[in-house]
């Protein structure tokens, strides 16, 4: 068993905190949160070994490099850090203390969009031509900026799909309250691929949709549904149009915090690499759109 810390007791935390409870590889030795003494509880703790982050987003560097430098494990909400610079030093001393460091963005860990992306490897819908994601919440949600609370998320899972660092990036502050982004749009191209990233902290609904166009089909990923990933592709041509073949999967998206947690499982026993390369490039990303993070202080 891997003796744990968490540093989080929030929404998020409690419910990284259930799944740990249900997980055999991980024993909970405390549950801290930004206020604790953690040089005395935590990191001068030789008993503990590796460190879960869920706390508020500008206190994720500082305590993720004392975690670090007390040669702990560390796996940390997104995102890691709030500019590049801070990652990459993490990277680094990650890597000189000999300990893993990797970021839990939620939706990587989705089976839909594990297979979505083995699909496109495959070669199921050809070269990918286009990529339209959304991510929308009900009401009033947060606080914070849209890009940093939510884009994140799809450019992590964008990353998945091609090489974010290869692509151009542009936004467009849809809704600005009090100088807060509520909605906004990012657009990316690069050669023959080009998308958006539509996100919005306050919208009449809750929307989670992904489509990504492919030269011979499409793939369509929609967590709220109960068949979640849609594939539709052409298979052969006539004189009376193109056949195509569809098919619907059904995949248990509730989970996939849990699925996070077995990742960073599987990359301190050396089965997985870590993800600190996204990290970095999502950060670097968010970093230039929109590089005033003084407000960039709250969970998602």
């Amino acid at each position: 068993m891997i003796k744990v810390a968490l540093i989080g007791k929030g929404y998020w935390g409690s419910k990284i905190q259930k799944y740990l409870l249900e997980d055999e590889r991980f024993c909970i030795k405390g549950v801290y949160d930004s206020q604790s003494c953690l040089r005395r509880e935590v990191f001068d703790n030789h008993s503990i070994e590796a460190v879960i982050l869920a706390t508020p987003n500008s206190t994720h560097y500082p305590i993720a490099k004392e975690a670090i430098l007390s040669k702990k494990h560390v796996m940390c909400e997104k995102p890691l850090a709030l500019n590049s610079s801070e990652c990459i030093e993490l990277d680094f001393l990650s890597k000189d203390r000999n300990v893993v460091l990797c970021t839990e963005y939620t939706h990587t860990f989705s089976k839909s969009i594990i297979l979505a992306k083995k699909m496109i490897e495959n070669g199921d819908i050809g070269e990918i031509c286009n990529i339209e994601m959304q991510m929308k919440q009900l009401g009033q949600f947060g606080k914070g900026n849209a890009y940093w609370l939510l884009a994140s998320h799809m450019l992590a899972v964008l990353d998945m799909f091609i090489p974010i660092e290869e692509q151009n990036f542009q936004k467009r502050d849809l809704i600005v309250n009090n100088g807060i982004v509520e909605t906004g749009l990012i657009n990316f191209n690069k050669k023959n691929v080009y998308g958006n990233i539509l996100v919005s902290l306050n919208y009449p609904s809750k929307i989670r949709n992904i489509v990504i166009q492919g030269s011979n089909g499409k793939i369509e990923y929609n967590p709220l549904m109960n068949q979640s990933l849609h594939l539709v592709k052409d298979i052969a041509q006539n004189q009376y149009g193109t056949k195509k073949y569809e098919k619907y999967f059904e995949f248990d998206e509730s989970n996939n915090l849990k699925y996070a947690i077995d990742y960073f499982y599987s990359v301190i026993i050396g089965e997985e690499e870590s993800n600190i390369k996204r990290s970095i490039a999502v950060t670097k990303i968010l970093e230039e759109l929109h590089p005033d993070t003084t407000i960039q202080k709250y969970l998602f």
